[in-house]
């Protein structure tokens, strides 16, 4: 939704709980590598706290941040929690899809050195894990456990969490009934958010994909 919410978010209406969904700010990774569990530090950490700085000022109050433990994401959160003056508490179940043994490799790589696993992954990646390393159903599992955790409290208050593109996209499909298919098609970039108002009878996507320094990214989809 290109040019909305160039000032502060409000709150939602009548107590209605919001949560904003935050991706960690861009780690030190090889370009194309998969990184899922490889625990990599953020690629500029003073621009990250920027960042995070910038996202704050226009998201209203926040009661809580919640966040993977992952160092990209624990990083990303402790500077968007300081901005904010809002408690931070880590949550394991947040952490992006693990790719076992491919962790770190380009997909290029996967495919040249180990085929036939690569290519039952990307026609059953739902079901299918990587080798050493869990499936998409295992990540909506865990996720799920989470938001089992964290529901009664965001249904009346007014959270943040930060975590990873795999693992926020299936928080958001969790909430808002999306499939698998849809969950993967939604980009959601580095350092970048999303926003839930969370009506008890319809919860609703408010925002996604979106940081006030960008002009034609904000988007509801």
């Amino acid at each position: 939704m290109s040019g909305a919410g160039t000032g502060p978010t409000p709150g939602a209406p009548g107590g209605i709980g919001r949560l904003w969904l935050v991706r960690h700010e861009p780690a030190r990774a090889p370009a194309n590598a998969c990184v899922g569990w490889l625990d990599l530090p953020l690629a500029a950490p003073d621009a990250a706290r920027t960042h995070m700085q910038r996202l704050a000022q226009h998201m209203g109050h926040v009661d809580q941040v919640y966040a993977s433990d992952l160092v990209r994401a624990h990083d990303t959160a402790t500077y968007l929690a300081a901005a904010l003056g809002c408690p931070l508490q880590l949550r394991r179940g947040l952490r992006e899809l693990s790719f076992g043994a491919w962790e770190g490799l380009t997909w290029a790589q996967i495919q040249a050195a180990d085929r036939n696993r690569y290519a039952r992954f990307m026609t059953g990646w739902h079901d299918t894990p990587t080798p050493h390393g869990e499936s998409y159903a295992a990540l909506a599992t865990r996720v799920a456990e989470v938001w089992n955790e964290l529901s009664a409290e965001a249904l009346r208050a007014q959270l943040a969490v930060v975590a990873h593109a795999g693992s926020l996209r299936v928080l958001a499909g969790l909430i808002l009934g999306w499939s698998p298919d849809e969950v993967m098609a939604r980009d959601l970039h580095p350092g970048h958010a999303g926003l839930i108002e969370l009506d008890p009878r319809e919860p609703a996507l408010v925002r996604w994909n979106w940081h006030p320094d960008d002009r034609d990214e904000d988007e509801r989809r």
